[in-house]
């Protein structure tokens, strides 16, 4: 598990799934906190076939309204989430997130 600007990361190596997590007490910085939330995502390419889910639909709304953000990606192996965690704590003056 790790943080990166209060959200949380963390890893289920059973189901090689990515999670990404955030408390959001103010319901207008949802939307921003949801997409900075899956733009973290980037950064852990899945290895196999997975996918991306947590915030859609009827989530969405839930999520909103209990103010939590989260966001999953399934099928990234423990190599490709050790570099995501490195590559995310890099300290940086600007940093570029990878293209997916």
């Amino acid at each position: 598990m790790t943080t990166k600007d209060q959200f949380i990361i963390s890893y289920n190596s059973e189901s090689d799934t990515v999670t990404v997590t955030k408390s959001v007490k103010d319901g207008h910085s949802f939307d921003a906190t949801l997409a900075t939330a899956r733009s973290l995502l980037a950064y852990f390419p899945k290895t196999r076939v997975g996918k991306d889910s947590g915030c859609d639909s009827l989530g969405y709304s839930i999520q909103k309204r209990i103010g939590v953000v989260r966001v999953n990606r399934s099928g990234v192996g423990s190599i490709r989430f050790r570099e995501g965690v490195e590559a995310i704590s890099k300290p940086t003056s600007r940093q570029e997130r990878p293209v997916t």
